[in-house]
């Protein structure tokens, strides 16, 4: 009893379920989205709107995941981690949200420049995209644990230990992965034959 009151004395129960109607709030626009996208002929259009579907879900769920980890712990964020991969891998199809899956398959020449390239900028539209919608839901600021985290209250200021711009960290983020995969997916090559 006393534990209870605890949790609802210091608010952190409120603070959880917003977090987790966010994520399902963001999960429920990328199903509809989804179902808008579905009838739509096969082609570059259907696979790239597909992405950036993806890439919006994947993006605003760990937005959101970010909070729960700062605020629950690790065990709260591997659990919710763990229901979302269980969610992405059953709703996405074909759909990856991760650009380095599409250059090493044009590496490993079984996709074309033009649909790397495409299904890339889709993704990081996507991406872009439900940043407006979280910046909007934390400027709400419903729980407390969401105060001060919207773009606009934190614009320009990072309290990471290596700061750079984003475009920089984006660039530094992907080429870094990119390096990491390419000799992996070589090794792998190798092992197979």
């Amino acid at each position: 009893m006393w534990g209870v009151q605890l949790l609802f004395g210091m608010g952190l129960v409120p603070c959880i379920a917003v977090s987790t109607g966010y994520i399902l709030l963001v999960l429920f626009l990328a199903e509809l989205a989804r179902r808008l996208v579905a009838p739509l002929n096969a082609g570059l259009v259907k696979t790239a709107l597909n992405e950036a579907i993806a890439a919006a879900e994947l993006c605003g769920a760990c937005f959101e995941l970010i909070i729960i980890a700062d605020n629950y712990g690790l065990l709260a964020y591997g659990f919710y981690l763990f229901l979302l991969t269980i969610w992405w891998s059953q709703h996405w199809g074909d759909a990856t949200a991760c650009p380095y899956n599409h250059f090493e398959e044009l590496l490993q020449g079984n996709l074309s420049r033009q649909e790397t390239i495409v299904r890339t900028i889709a993704e990081t539209v996507g991406g872009v995209a439900v940043f407006k919608l979280i910046q909007v839901l934390w400027s709400l600021e419903i729980a407390e644990t969401h105060q001060g985290r919207s773009h606009s209250a934190i614009y320009n200021v990072c309290l990471a230990d290596l700061t750079v711009p984003v475009l920089h960290g984006a660039i530094i983020e992907g080429t870094a992965t990119l390096v990491c995969l390419l000799p992996t997916a070589k090794l792998e090559q190798r092992i197979k034959t």
